[in-house]
């Protein structure tokens, strides 16, 4: 089975430490060269009038083989796209895994570029960049669901500023549980279990609810009391999501 956890920490540094959009280029071409990950690619960037350009192909390369797309993107900005040759799909979840997180590294550079060419101090929004890379740095340390449960659950409260929400996963019985909560009480907990298990759409009409899938597979949930004031967009979910769903299906194995 490809493992590529035990680097991810490092490879989030390297990735955070780009001083610009071709070597995080290059840091993330090493990465799928180290682990294989594909048979050959290449690495194209978009600039802000959507133009691409090509920055770098591997050498095993062959545009004219059956070839796979996917975006590097962060919220709605796209920073670019990698054409590879597939190996499996295991090895494709793991290319989209690392290109999740070029993206916010893609959008930390750009923030930093802009600030210093309009001459001004970087935004919340970099801190916020800043932030998600820390927390996934520490949330691929854990081995356990519940570990990562807790720390998603920390970072939903501080960064995403949620006062109510559950991390629910599968337990090895394939009996759903509570891995993480906050402002749910048991009684509620239970009832969420219950329609989770029997029909989850009723949860829908109070809360925001967020499978995570790993591939074909369902890991489990997030349940998030909805917000009047501050709706919750897309990107606000996805992106814990996208981390707590691999790293609890990582760990189910």
């Amino acid at each position: 089975m490809l493992q590529i956890s035990p680097v991810l920490q490092e490879t989030i540094t390297q990735f955070s430490q780009a001083s610009n959009e071709y070597e995080l280029c290059e840091l993330l071409a090493d990465v799928l060269h180290a682990f294989q990950l594909t048979k050959g690619f290449a690495l194209y960037l978009q600039d802000s009038s959507h133009d691409s350009q090509l920055v770098l192909t591997s050498d095993a390369w062959d545009p004219t083989n059956e070839i796979l797309t996917l975006p590097i993107l962060h919220a709605t900005v796209k920073h670019g796209y990698i054409e590879f040759e597939q190996y499996s799909s295991e090895h494709t979840e793991h290319i989209k895994f690392l290109l999740q997180i070029a993206g916010i590294s893609f959008s930390a550079i750009m923030n930093t570029q802009n600030a210093i060419t309009q001459k001004r101090q970087l935004g919340k929004s970099t801190l916020v960049l800043d932030t998600m890379l820390e927390m996934l740095s520490d949330i691929i340390l854990q081995k356990d669901k519940k570990s990562i449960a807790q720390i998603a659950g920390q970072f939903l409260m501080g960064y995403m500023r949620v006062s109510s929400y559950a991390i629910i996963g599968f337990s090895n019985d394939g009996s759903l549980q509570v891995l993480s909560h906050n402002g749910y009480n048991e009684e509620n907990l239970n009832s969420a279990l219950r329609h989770l298990q029997i029909d989850p759409k009723v949860l829908i009409k109070e809360s925001i609810l967020v499978p995570m899938e790993h591939g074909p597979h369902l890991q489990g949930y997030i349940l998030l009391k909805d917000r009047k004031s501050h709706p919750y967009s897309d990107d606000d979910v996805s992106f814990v999501s996208m981390v707590v769903k691999r790293k609890i299906g990582r760990a189910h194995v």
